[in-house]
């Protein structure tokens, strides 16, 4: 009984180093902790509604920033598509991000661990490695955001002087 015992907490020890090496930020520790508690039930991995405002607001440059490149790819179309439905059509995407972002991150998570193999030191090498965020992302997103705000007050800058200067084509 014992032994059982001594295996399960090394298991746990073991996939809380992992998933801090993943992870890499102790703050953001308890929020990811929570969302994989949420979503794994029966040592299975399931999605389950869980709310970043950081996705919300960033979308397809935070999962960008998590590394969690083909949902990335996926936001940022459903982005895009979504910007043809004045108004409605961005918040839409922007709440469905939101929600579901860190499903994605966890998932890709879960997916490496599973994948690994060796010691546990390479393990969370690994984890390490593939894992954390790029800070690169940050500064992509702000050119981006940038000039999305710059060519939308030209924009209306232009529809405004030609609406004023009496020219209607």
């Amino acid at each position: 009984m014992n032994d059982m015992t001594s295996t399960t907490e090394t298991t746990e020890v073991n996939e809380g180093k992992l998933f801090e090496a993943y992870i890499q930020k102790p703050e953001k520790m308890a929020y990811y902790q929570q969302g994989l508690a949420k979503m794994t039930q029966a040592g299975v991995l399931g999605f389950k509604w869980h709310w970043s405002w950081w996705a919300f607001f960033f979308g397809w440059a935070f999962l960008l920033y998590r590394k969690a490149y083909l949902p990335a790819v996926g936001a940022f179309f459903a982005a895009i598509l979504s910007s043809f439905i004045p108004f409605v059509g961005p918040l839409i995407a922007a709440i469905a991000i939101g929600g579901s972002s860190s499903y994605f991150v966890i998932k890709r998570y879960t997916d490496l661990k599973n994948t690994l193999m060796g010691t546990e030191q390479e393990k969370i090498n690994a984890m390490y490695s593939f894992g954390g965020f790029h800070s690169w992302v940050i500064w992509v997103a702000a050119i981006v955001y940038g000039l999305i705000i710059i060519s939308t007050i030209a924009m209306f800058a232009f529809i405004g002087g030609a609406a004023s200067s009496g020219y209607y084509y």
